[in-house]
């Protein structure tokens, strides 16, 4: 789980690091939001949340460029938020919208997320109060 995990992180914080969240974080929003997907191929995706008029998620961000690179299947999420003012950054669980998306298209996915101060791995199903 570490080593999946921590590469992820490595991709997003790549991102979240460079000039891409000054650039993309408009003067009303607060942080940048990087998603890594990884899919069943073993390799990893990575999308930004874009923040204007009809502002999307980094994760369909993430999960459209897998789709776009013949993957059929995301096995793992990571959702990495800058704060633009304090530039921290935080593992953070999918919104409610992402999480339906998922359980639309990728029931299996796991999740790392934030929990207890530890990094957990967590079903969709655990997320998402009673699944369809």
């Amino acid at each position: 789980m570490n080593k999946i995990f921590n590469e992820m992180k490595e991709k997003c914080l790549k991102i979240l690091n460079s000039d891409v969240p000054d650039n993309l974080i408009s003067k009303f929003e607060r942080s940048c939001v990087v998603c890594a997907v990884r899919g069943k191929s073993g390799k990893i995706y990575t999308g930004v949340n874009i923040a204007w008029w009809h502002s999307f998620c980094a994760e369909p961000a993430a999960v459209s460029s897998a789709l776009a690179h013949g993957e059929t299947e995301i096995t793992h999420c990571v959702a990495l938020k800058k704060h633009k003012r304090t530039k921290e950054i935080s593992l953070i669980s999918p919104c409610g919208i992402c999480r339906e998306m998922f359980n639309e298209s990728f029931k299996s996915a796991k999740f790392f997320v934030m929990e207890d101060g530890k990094v957990k791995l967590k079903s969709l199903s655990s997320l998402l109060p009673n699944p369809i």
